[in-house]
């Protein structure tokens, strides 16, 4: 592998990976953060050409290089250093399997039917398509409060009915309300790596502040 390549890399992300030599072959891994998604390995496939396997998915092409070794190693390892600042801020969405049927997009570029027949993952886990739903909420009056929460920054968990499992969410400018007042609105799905598939249409949840306390229900309205 192309020696002024790993140096470029090594600049870019310090100790994040390490050189792997297998007999005649030498090769970059990256441990997985998340062991649903899995490591990344970049190798040369020839002079100028590499090859990013991705996680459990899929891999791509990076080539086309031409010219002087080190020349040829610079610019590589900008374009595979570029892609792999992507997968690892969860830009590149990921589906299926190396054994068939596997494949990657941006999030940029993200569709609705896009994966629809497996689940979707990130470099952190799980991938949430749906990133806000609507919900009804009322609030219980609690000693010390002189009303609800409301306004944009208010961050509880929720707990789905028959289950125990601590979902963070965002309230999306929340409403000012009474207590036991049903207000409508929307909540943000902020973290990649959380299944939020529990929040179904009309499934009923308790809303959970430092840890498990209850201070509010409510059900997903639409999502």
């Amino acid at each position: 592998m192309n020696s002024v390549f790993i140096d470029c890399l090594k600049e870019r992300f310090a100790n994040r990976f390490s050189v792997v030599s297998e007999k005649e072959n030498v090769f970059i891994q990256f441990p997985a953060e998340n062991p649903d998604f899995g490591g990344v390995v970049v190798y040369e496939e020839r002079h100028g050409a590499y090859i990013v396997e991705i996680g459990k998915f899929t891999h791509c092409h990076i080539d086309g290089y031409c010219g002087p070794y080190d020349e040829v190693g610079r610019e590589a390892a900008e374009d595979v250093g570029y892609f792999l600042c992507e997968l690892f801020a969860d830009k590149i969405i990921c589906h299926g399997s190396h054994e068939g049927g596997g494949g990657f997009i941006h999030a940029d570029s993200y569709y609705e039917s896009y994966g629809k027949a497996s689940k979707l993952y990130v470099w952190s886990g799980l991938y949430n398509a749906k990133l806000t739903m609507w919900v009804e909420v009322w609030f219980f009056e609690i000693a010390n409060r002189k009303s609800p929460p409301h306004g944009w920054t208010y961050r509880p968990h929720l707990i789905v009915e028959g289950t125990e499992e601590l979902l963070g969410v965002e309230f999306i400018n929340l409403d000012e309300s009474a207590f036991n007042e049903h207000v409508l609105c929307e909540i943000r799905l902020p973290y990649p790596g959380i299944d939020y598939s529990q929040l179904k249409q009309g499934a009923y949840f308790d809303i959970v502040e430092g840890g498990r306390k209850i201070v509010g229900k409510g059900f997903v309205f639409e999502c």
